[in-house]
């Protein structure tokens, strides 16, 4: 359901806004009303609604004023319809230079209300699926650009990416949240994401993203985007448990902010060798769940000898050999790193660097665009059992590096246009579930932004256009074959779980809305 935002100073106009539509059924719900233009900025920074409706002639801010204000500010910008009961052409041409969907006078007609929300409702939707596909872009390059600093790459073009991604901030600080789910447990990412961006201040949404194994990054611009202080960041907790209700232990870990103004990309890697150690201490004092790098420096490691073995294992060697797709490699460091564990006698040091490689692992499969994150959640929750043997925990990294190997060479000895094929016929086959561009790039081994062009290639359409095509089609032969089911009914057996956007879709594609296509079959 999309906000929206209702300004008038005349009460009769405010009630008859909220009579004359059917809100809900058009997939707008209120977010709030103001009387005048300056508490009406305030409503809708606080409310970020979708759609204001919004009158031009207003004490304080007139409406004019107030688009201009919320353009400059906002990102993305509301949609505006605006109101007024002065029959000017030079408020009509003024609000549409400034980018209102539409300009309606007063009285209001309540059939033309109805179809500029109508309209408004078709454009935000087609708007936000563009938006959410090219953020899936920008978080995966995100990621992928993270993971070539941490692993020591350096060079002008990825400190030009990594600007580009995260912003030309002056120093930076990461936020990383550790979430420990069961095996079977799947967390609404977007919503974490979204929480994320929301409690730190982030506008730039592809400063926050997933690196793997239920860990989450987010870049801060300190200079930007506000402080991070405890409370927020203990409200991170609780969003993040309302996304993931079987999530056992969450850690949120905040490194130091670093001037990023001689070289940004160490300024990164410093930030992020800071996040592992602070993390590798909470595994071991796990009454702590928030822990920023200030007070970790004021803490110590329970000996030396921990700490230099936590960090001294070969768990480069083992990431490098899975990116390489060297199999020998990858089993030699493996035995490597299990030798040197079988020599320490603490349990719990052991569990650190198994809980460690087990992530590491995760974050490269995703990196890799390799869907193994059952797999790792499972070694996980092996590595963390007190009963669990060091040749057990042997064996299954082994078995996880030669999935996470098999899918990197599966699609390799495929000819190019035997793969494209796959993908659609993949799509088309999936089309009905919540089909994501990064579950298909974890069923093929490949970036999202492959996959993307490569519908683009064989479609000649976008990924969510495809979607969105096939979808309808399913739904105009259901309503065929079977008048008798009722719409939403059509809707959500054709893969939408909001009507509203269903019957939008269907009437976009074919030019009438479902109930008229299905008349054309009763007669």
């Amino acid at each position: 359901m999309h906000k929206v935002v209702l300004i008038d100073d005349e009460p009769s106009v405010l009630e008859g806004l909220r009579i004359f539509a059917d809100w809900e059924k058009l997939g707008f719900v209120m977010a709030g009303v103001a009387s005048d233009g300056a508490s009406g900025l305030k409503l809708i920074n606080d409310a970020t609604p979708a759609l204001v409706i919004c009158d031009i002639r207003m004490p304080l801010i007139n409406g004019l004023e107030l688009f201009e204000k919320v353009a400059c500010k906002s990102q993305p910008i509301p949609k505006f319809i605006m109101l007024s009961g002065y029959h000017d052409f030079y408020y009509a041409k003024k609000a549409m230079s400034l980018g209102a969907l539409s300009y309606l006078t007063k009285p209001l007609d309540a059939e033309e209300l109805q179809n500029e929300l109508q309209n408004a409702a078709e454009v935000i939707d087609k708007e936000d699926a563009s938006r959410k596909e090219n953020l899936e872009y920008l978080r995966s390059a995100a990621n992928q650009a993270f993971e070539e600093i941490m692993a020591g790459e350096r060079s002008p073009k990825l400190s030009q990416k990594a600007r580009f991604l995260f912003g030309k901030q002056e120093a930076v600080q990461i936020i990383q949240l550790n979430m420990r789910l069961s095996p079977d447990e799947e967390a609404d990412r977007d919503l974490i994401c979204e929480s994320l961006c929301e409690t730190l201040r982030i506008r730039d949404k592809c400063r926050v993203f997933e690196n793997g194994r239920g860990n989450f990054l987010a870049m801060i611009s300190p200079e930007e985007d506000g402080e991070a202080g405890a409370p927020e960041m203990d409200a991170i907790i609780l969003e993040v448990k309302k996304a993931a209700p079987g999530c056992s232990k969450c850690f949120l870990l905040a490194s130091e902010a670093t001037d990023a103004g001689g070289d940004f990309t160490e300024a990164v890697f410093k930030c992020g060798r800071q996040l592992e150690e602070i993390l590798a201490w909470c595994m071991m004092h796990p009454e702590k769940a928030v822990l920023d790098y200030k007070e970790f420096k004021n803490k110590r490691f329970s000996g030396e000898k921990a700490i230099g073995l936590i960090f001294s294992l070969p768990y480069e060697r083992i990431l490098s050999a899975l990116k390489n797709g060297s199999r020998m490699e990858a089993m030699i460091a493996l035995d490597a790193f299990f030798h040197v564990l079988g020599r320490n006698s603490s349990l719990g040091v052991n569990a650190v660097c198994l809980s460690r490689l087990a992530d590491l692992i995760g974050r490269t499969a995703y990196a890799c665009g390799i869907g193994a994150s059952r797999e790792v959640s499972r070694f996980a929750c092996l590595v963390s059992s007190r009963h669990a043997a060091l040749e057990e925990c042997r064996d299954f990294a082994g078995s996880l590096c030669s999935l996470i190997l098999d899918n990197r060479c599966k699609n390799s000895a495929k000819p190019v246009e035997l793969l494209e094929i796959e993908i659609i016929e993949h799509i088309k086959g999936n089309c009905l579930k919540n089909l994501s561009l990064q579950s298909i790039a974890e069923a093929f081994s490949m970036s999202a932004l492959i996959i993307s062009k490569i519908v683009k290639k064989k479609t000649g359409k976008k990924y969510n256009d495809f979607i969105n095509a096939l979808r309808i089609e399913n739904a105009a032969k259901l309503i065929a074959a079977n008048p008798e089911m009722k719409m939403a009914e059509v809707g959500a057996a054709s893969g939408y779980s909001d009507y509203v956007y269903f019957t939008v879709k269907f009437k976009e594609l074919t030019g009438v809305s479902p109930s008229e296509y299905k008349r054309k079959y009763q007669l």
